[in-house]
């Protein structure tokens, strides 16, 4: 009984229930159910048996209504999310903003909620607030892009430090991923240690070679490298890979005009 107190208080503030802490509730009514059908000499003893047993199954009432309130909570905070990433996705800020507000009020806990919430307010350029969501977002809600956004904005918050260390634990849960080997590299020229981006754009480009990012950071360290052959073969196959309404593309066509004036970029 003692055990059936302590999983009953520890539900009151654990949502939603686990299997291990439902099962246990079920067997240990079960015993007691079973103990209550045992002949009893003494009516005092039945009385307080009869009294714990009936204050358990208070508990029991208390704690169902209180998770299908919690779970009433939860459906609404995910249809109101859902509707969130619908307005950001198409382009819809402000009805996005009223939308995760409303999830964050419904459901605090949600983690997937602070992650759009974060990628919202980058949106509007609020680096600080986009920090602050995404930081409460990633120990609970891993994904490779929380990891490129987070270390992007520490970048530009000017602490490549933290930007590394982040870029860096995406690489550990996430291994074999382009994109944050790549990003990584770019982190590292923009610090001026081009030997190290060279490292970790190389990798990304063995990982994934049909991945644009890495041939346009890769061009812009040889053409300050003054290599310019190599920068060259990286910018034309950016452009190859690339988007066409990508804006980093004519940037990359003036540096190869700048490299062999006589020839037609594609």
């Amino acid at each position: 009984m003692a055990g059936c107190f302590a999983i009953l208080v520890a539900a009151f503030f654990g949502f939603p229930l686990h299997g291990p802490a439902t099962g246990t509730l079920f067997f240990l009514m079960a015993g007691l159910l079973g103990h209550s059908r045992l002949p009893l000499s003494d009516g005092g003893e039945k009385r307080r048996r009869d009294l714990v047993f009936g204050t358990i199954l208070v508990l029991l009432a208390c704690l169902a209504l209180l998770q299908l309130i919690q779970q009433g909570k939860v459906l609404a905070s995910g249809r109101a999310l859902y509707r969130a990433v619908g307005y950001q996705l198409s382009g819809k800020s402000d009805r996005a903003l009223a939308d995760l507000s409303e999830a964050k009020r419904l459901n605090p806990g949600d983690p997937e909620i602070d992650y759009w919430l974060g990628m919202r307010q980058l949106s509007v350029g609020s680096l600080d607030s986009a920090r602050s969501s995404l930081e409460k977002a990633k120990p609970s809600f891993n994904s490779p892009r929380l990891y490129l956004t987070l270390g992007a904005i520490y970048s530009d918050l000017g602490q490549p430090h933290v930007a590394e260390t982040v870029y860096r634990e995406g690489i550990a849960t996430y291994p074999g991923l382009a994109p944050l080997h790549a990003n990584l590299g770019a982190l590292y020229a923009r610090s001026k240690w081009y030997e190290g981006a060279i490292t970790e754009l190389t990798r990304a480009q063995e990982m994934d070679p049909s991945y644009a990012e890495t041939y346009h950071f890769l061009g812009h360290i040889f053409y300050r490298l003054s290599r310019p052959d190599a920068a060259y073969r990286c910018f034309e196959r950016f452009l190859q890979l690339s988007p066409p309404k990508d804006p980093r593309q004519r940037l990359d066509r003036d540096l190869m005009h700048k490299i062999h004036p006589e020839s037609k970029s594609p």
